[in-house]
């Protein structure tokens, strides 16, 4: 399988190799022959050049010589070369000073140095004194550099002489001006001009003497200038075969041939592999390596995206070079030569197959995975700067910190290739970078404190509050910490209470239905007994009747108790009149209250009052509250029941003085089986107020718990309609 994919991927790279080379060399080879290469087309553009700069525009240097200026910038840039004139007599009478001072020359040297001196001064001062002077050793200087260049072109024009032996032209110029020099031999190649503005030879002669002045200084003007009537020639210029020896161009001829050879076997061979590629008809489940295409999708996505781009530039540049590479090495390829192309070559086939494996298993990756934030890097890069912006604040202060810290650092290389920069650096490094230094230390250390008092806190330990200093967003940070952990010993004590609750339950539970059930099991065993009278039978199934009766109750309250408290139930909502449930209520209470030496006082102040909740249920409310009195109020003392509506709220209340003392965690009467008789002697189950506090609630009322002294008040409360 793996033959077959690289057999496959060394065919595409022969295509891809054999495409460049025909888009890059096709139009040097196809339908071209060496005649017309462009080794012939240089060398008669050579003699063209110069055919008009020796015969047809030939420079006349005596005109060029009239033609020599000397311009006043010139005179002063000549003259104050060397410095101002009494620098430069200074200077001369130094030099000679130094030379004079020599004690041992005869006084024949010592006069001709004087001699040599005071020349030079008074040059000097005829330099100063007159233009024309400075202006006729310029001239001079400028004479001798385009006599120089007068033998380099005479020079020159005695190379054309031989040139012109193997080229020939029959041209004419639009003045009537012929130039012919034709002879026999062999035509390779010509070159026709039929049109008026084919070949425009040079319309000016430009000559830069700065090469022939050698430096002189002083001179600033070195060029000169001669302006020709233009001209445009017809006819045409000949190349003889006698140039390819006279040239070395016979060599290139072979070399021409060898590389022309070269690429249309390379061309064949891209014909070839895509032959062989349509006739395996390469299918993508070739293109599978299942080892390296799961290294490839380890990969976080945005590299298997970079992969195959950098992959295919390399190849493309290699591929792309290689033509002019091989045109190249066909004039000498020495071995280490070939051996860098044929490592090249290597190289692109690896680059190449690369590309086309990882573009495919990209492609495949991409369909199956998608693009996700847990494979795309660029993506978790962008979330993560996104985030770091979350609070701005912070995001615009580590953005400057940084930007600093890296200026800082660009700063002191800076310094050390230019250490004149430290003029700038130590100010802004003593006044922008030390403080900023500061403020992000003393921030880490804040932040290194808040760390760790967070840290205890998750391990339990609620110390004392963070201290918040400052307006930062650490600060901001350490303050909401504190709410947190307000929270959390809240949360704890909560909890506690909670623990603490679940216990009472446990142990009410545990009484309450072991009372009764005790009671059941005693007097059924002693109904077992055949010896029992009638009256005392009688008596006990009476005591067994009411037990059961009893803890069947128990049972049934706290069975529709926790069923309100976890939602589970039906709510059938209905227009019921309170003032009318209350009055049926006291009714059948009211007896119940004067047995147990109580005053019940009733205040309706409206009626009716219509609500909008479960009449059945809404009067187990009523039921119990007043039940609740009933077990729980001091003999001889009295009962208030109000009912009152105002704002579009029914607010429903009894008062009574407890026959207990109540504590100050009121709130927990709620409770199931929570009661003011903590020893339990009372006929009570605890569940009258929870399962009031459950029916309000789901009826989205209020139950709220009020004591001042021995003095017990229930408000309920619920909108009317």
């Amino acid at each position: 399988m793996k033959t077959k994919l690289f057999l496959t991927l060394f065919l595409i790279f022969v295509v891809i190799v054999s495409g460049f080379s025909f888009l890059v060399m096709g139009s040097y080879f196809i339908g071209i022959n060496y005649y017309e290469s462009e080794d012939i087309i240089a060398k008669r553009s050579e003699f063209m050049e110069n055919l008009e700069k020796y015969e047809i525009n030939p420079i006349d240097f005596e005109a060029l010589k009239e033609s020599i200026v000397v311009s006043p910038d010139e005179i002063h840039y000549y003259r104050e070369f060397y410095g101002s004139l009494p620098a430069q007599l200074d200077n001369v009478r130094s030099q000679f000073e130094s030379i004079l001072a020599d004690e041992s020359l005869s006084k024949e040297e010592r006069t001709l140095y004087e001699q040599q001196r005071d020349a030079k001064l008074e040059e000097i001062r005829k330099n100063f004194e007159n233009d024309e002077v400075v202006r006729q050793k310029i001239r001079t200087i400028k004479e001798e550099a385009l006599a120089k260049y007068e033998q380099d072109y005479e020079r020159g024009k005695t190379g054309f002489q031989n040139q012109k032996q193997h080229f020939g032209y029959d041209l004419k110029s639009d003045q009537g001006e012929s130039y012919i020099s034709l002879k026999k031999g062999t035509v390779i190649q010509r070159e026709k001009f039929t049109g008026d503005y084919e070949w425009e030879p040079t319309t000016h002669a430009t000559i830069d003497l700065n090469y022939y002045l050698g430096g002189m200084p002083g001179i600033s003007e070195t060029s000169l200038y001669i302006e020709q009537q233009p001209k445009y020639l017809t006819g045409e210029v000949i190349v003889y075969k006698s140039a390819l020896n006279a040239f070395n161009l016979a060599e290139s001829e072979k070399i021409f041939k060898n590389r022309a050879i070269m690429f249309y076997i390379l061309w064949a061979l891209g014909i070839i592999a895509v032959v062989v590629l349509v006739f395996l008809k390469p299918a993508r489940a070739l293109f599978s390596w299942p080892q390296a295409e799961q290294l490839f999708a380890r990969l976080p996505l945005d590299f298997q995206m970079v992969l195959p781009i950098i992959t295919g530039i390399l190849t493309i540049s290699l591929v792309d070079g290689f033509p002019h590479r091989v045109y190249l090495l066909m004039d000498s390829a020495p071995p280490l030569l070939i051996v860098e192309e044929v490592v090249a070559m290597v190289l692109a086939f690896v680059f190449m197959s690369t590309f086309i494996l990882t573009t495919l298993w990209f492609i495949d990756y991409v369909k199956n995975q998608g693009i996700t934030e847990q494979n795309s890097l660029f993506i978790r890069v962008g979330k993560a700067v996104k985030e770091s912006f979350l609070n701005k604040s912070i995001g615009k202060q580590t953005m400057g910190m940084f930007v600093i810290f890296f200026l800082g650092g660009v700063g002191f290389a800076g310094v050390m290739v230019a250490p004149g920069l430290l003029v700038i650096y130590i100010p802004l490094f003593m006044f922008v970078f030390l403080p900023t230094l500061y403020v992000y230390m003393k921030r880490m250390g804040y932040l290194n404190k808040v760390m760790k008092q967070t840290e205890q806190m998750a391990a339990g330990q609620l110390t004392a509050p963070i201290n918040v200093k400052g307006k930062s967003p650490i600060a901001k940070h350490a303050a909401n910490l504190n709410e947190v952990r307000q929270g959390i010993a809240v949360s704890m004590k909560e909890q506690a209470k909670s623990e603490r609750l679940k216990t009472e339950l446990i142990t009410n539970v545990s009484h309450d239905l072991r009372t009764p059930l005790t009671s059941i099991i005693t007097y059924t065993d002693l109904l077992k007994n055949p010896d029992l009278t009638t009256e005392e039978r009688t008596k006990y199934i009476d005591i067994v009747d009411k037990k059961s009766a009893r803890l069947k109750t128990l049972i049934e309250d706290l069975f529709e108790v926790s069923k309100m408290a976890s939602g589970n139930i039906e709510i059938v909502r209905q227009q019921v009149d309170l003032a009318q449930m209350l009055q049926q209520t006291v009714v059948e209470h009211e007896e119940d209250f004067v047995k147990a030496g109580l005053d019940l006082r009733v205040t309706i102040q409206d009626q009716p009052i219509y609500v909008y909740v479960d009449g059945q249920k809404w009067w187990r409310v009523v039921d119990n509250l007043l039940n609740n009195a009933r077990k729980y109020s001091l003999t001889g003392t009295r009962v208030y029941v109000m009912l009152k509506e105002s704002n579009g709220v029914a607010e429903f209340t009894v008062k009574n003085v407890a026959k207990y003392e109540l504590g100050e965690n009121i709130e927990e009467l709620t409770e199931r089986f929570k009661r003011a008789d903590t020893s339990r002697h009372t006929e009570g189950s605890g569940l009258g107020l929870a399962i009031a506090q459950s029916i309000v609630d789901l009826h989205n009322g209020q139950l709220q718990l009020d004591v001042d002294g021995d003095l017990f008040k229930v408000t309920v409360k619920v909108n009317t309609l």
